[in-house]
């Protein structure tokens, strides 16, 4: 799907289903093989890549959701980190844009606070910890933006490739990069056209 669009660039943020969902996880050698096997698919197209790291979540919310034996095993908090340690060495090894969106969504208290980045009953009406309010997706854009701006010509195609938190769940425009969505495809499309 990615290569049909010709990309001139792909942001690639994946991996928390792969971590987190409970009964389809992988350990962190096929997460590791199945994030080189996408970047070597974008670079075999020519495309530049930015890597993204996966945010933070709010455990007690997600535990509601997703309860498991598997987090008797490794906490959801601990898979995170492991997964982020591999991306970091990913983009180490194939010299790529590392893309903190890690920091950028725990730039804001991860709880149950309104001011949070992640959905919970105080900013959206929903116990979720997991999925960005309008806030949260327009910070993961903006961290995008500055991370690949050096790299943008007029003109150019981006593809943002992802899972529930590229297509913007619960949020206006969901599924799409309009410049009017607030997904964070839809507030980097606004940012690079006024740019």
């Amino acid at each position: 799907d990615v290569a049909f669009q010709q990309p001139a660039g792909v942001l690639l943020l994946a991996g928390l289903n792969d971590m987190l969902y409970p009964g389809h996880t992988v350990s962190p050698a096929q997460f590791q093989h199945n994030l080189e096997v996408l970047i070597r698919r974008c670079l075999n197209i020519n495309a530049w890549c930015v890597l993204g790291t996966l945010p933070p979540i709010y455990t007690p919310f997600f535990l509601e959701q997703f309860p498991s034996e598997e987090w008797s095993h490794a906490a959801p908090d601990a898979k995170i980190a492991a997964a982020n340690r591999i991306i970091e060495q990913a983009a180490a090894d194939f010299e790529l844009d590392l893309w903190d969106v890690h920091a950028a969504i725990a730039a804001r208290p991860v709880g149950e606070s309104a001011d949070s980045f992640l959905m919970n009953p105080a900013n959206a009406g929903r116990r979720d910890g997991m999925h960005w309010t309008a806030a949260g997706a327009d910070a993961v854009a903006a961290a995008a933006f500055d991370r690949i701006r050096s790299r943008c010509s007029p003109g150019q195609r981006i593809v943002c490739f992802g899972d529930s938190l590229t297509y913007g769940v619960y949020l206006r425009g969901k599924g799409t990069a309009d410049s009017t969505a607030q997904t964070y495809p839809g507030r980097l499309a606004a940012r690079l056209e006024v740019w």
